[in-house]
């Protein structure tokens, strides 16, 4: 592709007598301009279809300027709402104490982060109920003045409302059993099924039986399989996999082979049943006794 200038050139009588031309290749331009269509209509798409809220903030002007979508539309607020709480609604609507803590603090430690590091912080948010909603800022240096002072902030959102809930009631379970579990002269754990990791177990039952129990529960789940009898290795993987298709009040039982820390083999007896679900239904967690 060619760029050409001309010009007109007259005599004293204003006679056009000559024309002269400066041509250009523009081919490069041109291809480096289809690029950077490109990747801006890449980049519009993925933040279009993003369920996360995405953002520029400028510090010094005190509000976003850039939103892949209204911030009051992201915690579910109606279109009359929205147009209600004006422009800046993010400044609005988060919790006054986390917006001085994330513009503050959060942009004090931004400040020292290398180049693609990301500094993560939790805000309060009130949503269109008048409940607080907790997000997950994910947040990068975008843009820094020449004296190195962070003028923009890249940023992601999430909503991590339900996953809070979900962590703080399993606190609570978690809490209740350990009180219950104090005068239990059983063994008993909680069993995280994706990993097969453990959450929780009781502590002297288990040291009762030979078992070290700051081992057990920092142990890596492949590590602990090796306490477990070779021939009984693959009815206890059995046994966590049935949970996945259990109901919540059925019982599972199984016996195997354990090896306690003095190299003293036992048989072990254990009644299981599903402890914990997510959001979607799906078994997370096991409790076993």
């Amino acid at each position: 592709a060619l760029s050409i200038k001309s010009a007109v050139i007259n005599d004293d009588d204003k006679t056009p007598v000559k024309i002269l031309g400066v041509d250009m290749d523009m081919t490069f331009a041109r291809e480096a301009e289809s690029k950077m269509n490109e990747q801006a209509y890449f980049i519009k798409n993925i933040s279009d279809s993003s369920h996360s809220f995405i953002f520029i903030f400028d510090p010094e002007l005190n509000k976003a300027i850039y939103e892949n979508r209204n911030f009051a539309k992201f915690l579910g607020y109606s279109q009359p709402e929205v147009e209600k709480l004006g422009e800046n609604c993010m400044v609005i609507l988060i919790h006054p104490e986390d917006l001085i803590c994330n513009c503050s603090e959060g942009l004090g430690n931004i400040e020292h982060l290398k180049e693609g590091e990301v500094y993560d912080a939790e805000v309060r948010a009130k949503g269109p109920d008048g409940n607080w909603r907790t997000l997950l800022l994910r947040q990068i240096v975008f843009k820094r003045k020449e004296s190195g002072e962070v003028s923009q902030v890249l940023g992601v959102a999430l909503d991590i409302t339900v996953q809070k809930a979900a962590e703080e009631a399993l606190k609570e379970q978690l809490h209740f059993i350990n009180q219950v579990t104090l005068t239990l002269p059983d063994m008993l754990s909680v069993i995280r099924l994706s990993d097969r990791k453990i959450i929780y177990a009781n502590k002297k039952p288990f040291e009762n039986k030979g078992f070290n129990h700051e081992e057990m529960i920092e142990m890596d789940p492949k590590e602990r399989e090796l306490f477990i009898h070779p021939d009984d290795r693959d009815m206890v993987m059995q046994y966590f996999i049935n949970f996945l298709h259990y109901a919540d009040d059925q019982i599972q039982t199984l016996k195997y082979r354990a090896k306690n820390n003095t190299g003293q083999w036992l048989w072990l007896s254990v009644r299981g049943k599903v402890f914990n679900r997510d959001d979607s239904g799906d078994v997370t967690h096991c409790v076993n006794i």
